[in-house]
């Protein structure tokens, strides 16, 4: 399959803007239905502030860039990203798996319909939530398929990657030391998320959430 880059609208936000400010100057443009993803800089050099909005090709807003500037030569890809180009300076976060890019960020911890909390993996060593979405619950944790949201504690530095009850993998199928997780199977949380606690320093990145498959 060849690969190709999406149409874009830029926006350097420059130093010290947030991942949160990305997403919502994405969200703000018109035509969300062909809003893909987007893909924001992470290094501290020149990329650092970096908000590239991602739409499919040919379906960029060019009445509504908001600020931003569109990038649209040689640029003919289209559906949702399958993968980046592995350029480090950068984070892509397709828009049906990156928490927040669509749903959220809620203030507090992710909670239930039932206003319960759900089993989770977590790392208390997360200082960038990019490391915490991208890295940790992206890439490291288990079955990113039954994921149902993020949680990111800034003031303690702890990424909680959410599951739905029972859904967490046995210790014997799945090596949780290598990123240093620490599991929570005891907790009553199912389904989709639907609201969060509020507490104060922590935000909930809601997934798009398919029927997770029980445990047996």
């Amino acid at each position: 399959m060849q690969r190709a880059r999406y149409e874009i609208v830029q926006k350097k936000l420059g130093q010290g803007a947030t991942l949160q400010d990305c997403i919502a100057f994405c969200n703000s443009l018109s035509n969300q239905t062909d809003y893909v993803g987007l893909t924001w800089g992470v290094s501290s050099g020149t990329a650092e502030g970096d908000c590239n909005c991602n739409y499919n090709d040919a379906k960029v807003p060019m009445d509504d860039l908001n600020g931003g500037t569109a990038l649209l030569s040689e640029r003919t890809g289209s559906g949702i990203p399958v993968k980046g180009d592995d350029n480090a300076n950068y984070a892509c976060y397709p828009r049906s798996k990156a928490s927040g890019t669509k749903y959220g960020p809620l203030s507090g911890e992710c909670l239930d319909s039932n206003g319960d909390t759900y089993d989770y993996v977590r790392v208390s060593a997360s200082d960038r939530l990019e490391y915490c979405v991208y890295t940790l619950c992206d890439y490291a944790a288990p079955r990113i398929q039954d994921q149902v949201g993020i949680s990111w504690d800034k003031s303690t530095s702890t990424c909680y990657c959410h599951y739905s009850n029972g859904t967490l993998p046995p210790d014997d199928e799945f090596d949780y030391s290598d990123f240093g997780f620490e599991v929570n199977r005891t907790l009553n949380g199912t389904g989709p998320v639907f609201t969060s606690n509020g507490r104060k320093g922590t935000q909930c990145f809601p997934r798009k959430v398919r029927t997770p498959s029980k445990k047996k």
